[in-house]
């Protein structure tokens, strides 16, 4: 069998806490190291950008290991698969929570809601979504371990690659540290450096690994069926396939004095990239794109660069004018004016009516930005 060197190698180290495990990837860098072809898992895509190459965006932390070598620690993206933690809900909020249906913080229209979706999932014969690979990518900081420990309770760990981007490295929470040249450092206002750097991090390590990339804050929760179902779906398959058109997908938002037709993807619920879509966002405008740009609209930010690659959006509501990206919590999706009023405004550019308030859940929806949080033990 034919060997061959490569710039660098990835070993798998472990450290364990409790009943759990949690892996670190050390990334060895600039040595040479005989390897056996094999098979590999997926196609790897030629990267026009390496590592600490990019635009106003930092290095990983490098260290010397005892042979004088210098590696650069990468989080293990399959961490919450190993973790066996079960729900845990504090006592304060058990009665608020386990009420009867209807009665407890999804409310009756909620619960309606919730019921619908359940009834979509159930009826679901097709397993093509399955083969679908999904990265979920989630910012949050040291101080919100409650969130990223519902995360992990609960959608997290269906996800197959995820991510808890925060402002330090922590074992026992999962959490891993991005750096960042933000001026902000890792506050509110820092949001649009941050996310440069959670883009070009994923590009970097895991671009090869997987077909879809889903980046949002803690306070999101998504039904990964339904995620999996819409990237499966024929309707993105043709998108996928039409030339020089990327996947970006999310909730048009569109308010205030914005002209007729301009909308950028809400960050509420977040936006869905494409493997294809990521690669040519890192390679293009991340690095040239108000790469030194401060401020917390990093969703307006990403809009506005996504569009020199291209300036059509796929719509992400269903055939009857519903919405699957949610800016709101289940229960009231659409509390504010802003999101009825860029409903209204997609409706016109899609051509699709428009469902009423009511309805305007869809029976596929796939993600609720909650707002509301609550505490995780």
């Amino acid at each position: 069998m034919q060997k061959k060197h490569v710039a660098r190698t990835i070993l798998f180290l472990h450290a364990s806490f409790g009943a759990t495990r949690l892996y670190f990837s050390i990334v060895t860098l600039r040595i040479s190291q005989p390897i056996v072809d094999k098979e590999p898992l997926s196609v790897a895509l030629k990267r026009l950008v390496q590592p600490g190459n990019h635009t106003n965006v930092p290095c990983l932390p490098a260290k010397l290991d005892q042979n004088g070598e210098t590696r650069v620690v990468v989080h293990d993206p399959f961490f919450l698969k190993g973790i066996s933690r079960n729900l845990i809900i504090p006592e304060e909020e058990r009665n608020f929570l386990c009420s009867e249906p209807g009665r407890g913080v999804e409310r009756d229209k909620g619960n309606a809601h919730l019921s619908q979706i359940r009834s979509h999932i159930e009826s679901r014969s097709s397993n093509e979504s399955n083969s679908i690979k999904l990265f979920c990518a989630i910012y949050t900081y040291s101080g919100n371990v409650n969130m990223t420990n519902a995360v992990k309770e609960t959608w997290g760990k269906r996800c197959d690659g995820a991510l808890f981007a925060s402002d330090v490295s922590n074992e026992d929470t999962g959490h891993f540290q991005i750096p960042t040249f933000s001026r902000n450092g890792y506050g509110y206002k820092g949001m649009i450096q941050r996310t440069r750097a959670i883009l070009a991090y994923l590009y970097d390590y895991f671009l090869d690994d997987f077909d879809f990339f889903h980046i949002c804050g803690d306070d999101v929760y998504m039904i990964v069926e339904n995620m999996k179902e819409f990237l499966a779906s024929e309707e993105v398959k043709h998108w996928e396939n039409a030339s020089e058109r990327y996947l970006f997908a999310g909730f048009w938002a569109h308010w205030g004095n914005m002209k007729h037709g301009y909308f950028y993807l809400g960050g509420g619920s977040g936006y869905t990239i494409s493997k294809n879509g990521l690669k040519a966002f890192v390679e293009g405008p991340l690095q040239t794109c108000n790469s030194y740009h401060e401020g917390s609209a990093e969703d307006v930010w990403f809009s506005d660069c996504a569009r020199l690659l291209s300036n059509e959006f796929i719509n992400t509501g269903d055939m009857e004018g519903r919405q699957r990206y949610h800016q709101g919590p289940i229960y009231d999706p659409v509390r504010y004016q802003i999101f009825r009023k860029s409903i209204f405004h997609s409706s016109g550019l899609t051509g699709i009516p428009c469902a009423s308030e009511s309805n305007i859940v869809s029976n596929s929806s796939i993600l609720f930005h909650t707002r509301q949080k609550l505490k995780s033990g």
